[in-house]
């Protein structure tokens, strides 16, 4: 069966992918490089250990809470910029 593509949402949906991507990815690095644990940082930004797992692999995005990416910003000492990265 072939998908049809209308567009705007096909661009949509690849740059949906490529954001949760580089904001995973990048909250992974943030995340390694203090040496912070994967429970340590959920709590720090006010997540379960699972939904912190699903962000960094890029399986949901940061849409799920404006707040995630500001107390990661605040954890991290970073911009928000530096979280989401170039795209």
């Amino acid at each position: 069966m072939a998908i049809k593509c209308f567009g705007v949402i096909c661009m949509a949906n690849a740059f949906k992918e490529v954001w949760d991507e580089k904001f995973g990815n990048n909250l992974y690095r943030l995340r390694i490089e203090r040496g912070m644990s994967r429970v340590e940082t959920a709590k720090r930004l006010h997540i379960s250990p699972r939904t912190l797992k699903r962000l960094e692999e890029g399986y949901i995005g940061p849409r799920l809470s404006a707040t995630v990416v500001l107390y990661a910003a605040e954890t991290f000492q970073v911009a928000v910029s530096e979280i989401f990265g170039e795209i």
